[in-house]
């Protein structure tokens, strides 16, 4: 029995030394940890002249798990000092600089494909999709000029990289978003996207960055699309640059999920759309703070804000276009007319999911009316109420005047800042 209890204390004490020393063993990380993310770090000594800065050893330890989430080319920094020294580049003082600022399925795609067409424009599709990954997964950040680091969730490295891009500011861009997967997605960074991913990194400033880097400073605009950025944050950017234009895209939350359910997976008969019902609850809410904003801006900056509500261009596209491009300044040629009509009106169906070109935008737009039930439309006055009565969406009483296409789904209000 005494030997029982001698035991039982043996194995309790060893229990406590093993807790203290894990204890100790947490607290020393966490530690580590806060003087990596502290605001003003222990300086380093300076770097090796010899030795471009974004090449000296880094403190950081990346675990395993933050590699295998690390975009490939962050680890393929360019091994030559400033090849850009001593060589002719291109430069076109920019004349307008353009933020589309939307919601995802909301029509913001093919505004952008439109915007493309006028071939002064220097165009970014979607630059802050890296930056939601690297801050998810806490991956550390490279820099073609600057030490690696982290990016926090409530820092400014989303509005710090679209104004490097309106500005053609591209050194300081981070190397994930500038070789992410949607820098495909523009005529103007194709090219560059497609020579990241083939050329060796010894290669890849001469070959693909200064190239591309040219094309940025050769156009007179430069544009860029996003949907992970809220208005309000966009502010500073309006105060500091005159020659900015912000398009705020906003769309019918029961059109956005109708949209979405088509591209996701269907599981075990899951409903799909009354998940979809359900996420709205989170849309409306960052619409109607994004429309509140740009109500706001729009009293304070009349000439560089304006709202643009989709159902308007789907039922009219060619109008809007060139109302659109009036606002901007844009040339407003035959061949972006062509190029509007062909992606909106031309009859030629794209059977694709994800394709910005549709046969009929406007019964491309009005499909959810004939699709979800009235149960299902009357659902979201749950969450979305509010955006409904401010924005100008109309609220159906009835399934009679949800199938009355007599009775239109956005109605104008005389609101300022609107794009009609």
């Amino acid at each position: 029995m005494r030997g029982l209890r001698y035991s039982r204390r043996c194995w309790m004490g060893q229990a406590a030394v093993i807790v203290v020393t894990t204890t100790v063993t947490i607290t020393l990380t966490l530690l580590s940890i806060s003087s990596v993310q502290d605001d003003n770090p222990p300086q380093r000594p300076p770097p090796s002249p010899t030795v471009p800065p974004y090449h000296q050893p880094s403190d950081i330890v990346v675990t395993k798990h933050q590699q295998n989430y690390a975009p490939t080319f962050q680890q393929q920094l360019p091994q030559d000092t400033d090849i850009t020294a001593g060589m002719e580049l291109k430069y076109v003082p920019i004349e307008r600089k353009v933020i589309v600022a939307s919601y995802m399925r909301s029509g913001s795609s093919i505004t952008g494909k439109i915007l493309e067409q006028n071939q002064d424009t220097f165009y970014v599709f979607e630059p802050l999709l890296a930056i939601q990954i690297l801050r998810k997964y806490y991956v550390p950040a490279m820099f073609m000029d600057g030490p690696i680091r982290f990016l926090r969730k409530d820092d400014d490295s989303m509005e710090r990289t679209i104004e490097s891009y309106l500005n053609c500011d591209l050194r300081n861009i981070n190397l994930a978003s500038l070789t992410q997967y949607h820098m495909d997605k523009s005529r103007t960074t194709e090219d560059f996207y497609s020579c990241s991913h083939t050329t060796t990194r010894r290669l890849w400033e001469k070959n693909c960055f200064l190239p591309f880097l040219n094309i940025c400073l050769s156009k007179k605009n430069t544009l860029v699309k996003t949907i992970r950025m809220r208005v309000s944050l966009l502010e500073p950017l309006l105060e500091k640059y005159p020659e900015l234009k912000i398009v705020h895209l906003i769309r019918d939350p029961r059109a956005i999920a109708l949209s979405k359910s088509n591209l996701a997976p269907k599981r075990n008969g899951s409903d799909v759309i009354s998940r979809e019902i359900e996420k709205t609850s989170v849309l409306c809410k960052d619409m109607l703070k994004d429309l509140e904003a740009s109500e706001r801006l729009v009293q304070k900056y009349p000439e560089q804000v304006k709202i643009l509500v989709y159902e308007v261009f789907a039922s009219a596209p060619i109008l809007t276009a060139r109302n659109l491009f009036n606002y901007l300044e844009f040339s407003y040629t035959r061949q972006v007319e062509e190029f509007v009509y062909n992606s909106t009106s031309a009859g030629i169906e794209q059977n694709c999911q994800l394709c910005t070109s549709k046969a009929n935008s406007l019964k491309t737009a009005m499909n959810w009316r004939k699709i979800l039930s009235f149960e299902q439309v009357e659902s979201f006055n749950k969450y979305c109420l509010p955006l409904f009565e401010k924005a100008g969406y109309t609220i159906f009483k009835d399934k009679n005047e949800l199938l009355n296409f007599n009775i239109e789904s956005w109605q104008y209000m005389n609101q300022p800042g609107y794009l009609v």
